[in-house]
């Protein structure tokens, strides 16, 4: 089972070095029906029965996934100690893109609160995110992000294989209405008892100038518990 696990590991290392390394160029233009590639990697440590640390990086690579558009690293705490169906975290986000060719940074401070609920037919998942989006030369203003997840409960083979969907919204405080809006269907599965992986289909409509683009983004997410 063991060597069995190094070769799963050392095949899922070679999918990421080859997402990030074999497109090594920069742009964020999302053109209509777009097709891109997403990863994502988190790690967790737990400090005690109510309390955990949280990392997260992700990667977007965009234009045909002929180039890289998007890298964020985001730090935090998350609380469960006030109900076992609610965890509430406080996050930093650093957030570096590029339009065209020029590179641009974002600060974006964020509050999540998550409602979970599992059932005999279905789990549920509820992501409310406040976040505060700071960009130099530009309007800083709060966002409205809300995620909901269903996961149907029962695993399949012994990777614990769990099929899912999600829906995601994005309402910007300062037009007051809604401009993003991502499907998103995949299965998580593990790896090794302390290591999660995903992968995932997702389709996402974004609102610009009064236009709407759709995205195609094939994603893959890697988690790790310490």
């Amino acid at each position: 089972m063991g060597e069995l696990m190094l070769k799963l590991g050392s095949k899922l290392v070679l999918v990421i070095l080859i997402i990030f390394y074999v497109f090594p160029t920069f742009c964020l233009a999302y053109d209509d029906e777009d097709f891109a590639i997403w990863h994502i990697q988190n790690y967790s440590i737990k400090l005690n029965d109510n309390w955990k640390i949280a990392l997260d990086g992700e990667m977007h690579f965009s234009d045909d996934v002929e180039r890289g558009s998007y890298y964020h690293a985001d730090f935090g705490a998350v609380y469960s100690g006030f109900a076992p169906w609610v965890d509430v975290g406080g996050f930093y986000r650093q957030i570096y893109s590029r339009s065209s060719d020029d590179w641009q940074d974002e600060k974006r401070p964020h509050i999540d609160i998550i409602l979970k609920k599992n059932l005999d037919f279905i789990n549920f998942k509820n992501r409310g995110r406040f976040e505060y989006r700071y960009k130099k030369n530009s309007d800083h203003f709060w966002r409205y992000r809300n995620k909901f997840y269903f996961i149907y409960p029962k695993k399949f083979t012994k990777k614990n294989i769990q099929p899912y969907a999600a829906e995601e919204i994005f309402v910007d405080f300062d037009i007051r209405k809604l401009n993003q809006n991502r499907w998103e269907a995949g299965f998580l599965f593990d790896i090794s008892e302390s290591i999660k992986a995903s992968v995932f289909y997702l389709r996402q409509s974004s609102k610009s100038n009064g236009i709407w683009t759709d995205t195609n983004v094939f994603g893959s997410s890697l988690g790790v518990k310490f």
